[in-house]
């Protein structure tokens, strides 16, 4: 159903001008396709897909910002996971002027690096200095176990 915002005078029926709602009846939605599934004789798990050509050894930035999407579209990270692992500075157009200019490197956010030693890192030292009640401490370690288990996956469908 659609609102129509005019009102009509009650004996003409007849639109007024005036602001108002009155309900127009539309089509029905199309069904969607069917679409055919892969001739599988076992259940597919959606995270198969996810993490069918995914190496957290060998990641770029930008990789790393999908990846963290596709983990909490999964509902495999909470939303501050996701942020943590999906804000990769290097993806800002002004990085080389702001953060580059500051550590005289340049952005590179297509360039492989190792994300599981990335947040080993990381982990260190938000447990070294975050303040506890905050969770980033928390956060980094789950990310980090997610990461590890993307590099030693077990078999999903078991």
């Amino acid at each position: 159903m659609k609102i129509d915002n005019a009102i009509s005078t009650p004996t003409t029926g007849q639109p007024t001008g005036k602001p108002g709602r009155k309900l127009v009846v539309v089509k029905d939605p199309l069904m969607p396709d069917v679409v055919k599934g892969s001739g599988k004789s076992a259940i597919e798990h959606p995270l198969e897909k996810i993490l069918e050509n995914t190496n957290s050894r060998s990641m770029s930035p930008r990789e790393a910002a999908k990846l963290g999407f596709d983990l909490y579209a999964a509902g495999i990270l909470k939303w501050d996971e996701y942020s943590d692992l999906s804000f990769q500075a290097e993806l800002h157009p002004e990085f080389d002027k702001t953060i580059g200019a500051l550590t005289g490197e340049r952005a590179m956010p297509d360039a492989k690096r190792d994300f599981v030693k990335v947040w080993e890192e990381k982990y260190q030292f938000v447990s070294r200095h975050a303040k506890p009640e905050s969770g980033a401490p928390e956060r980094a370690l789950h990310i980090l176990s997610v990461l590890r288990r993307i590099e030693n996956p077990t078999n999903i469908n078991a």
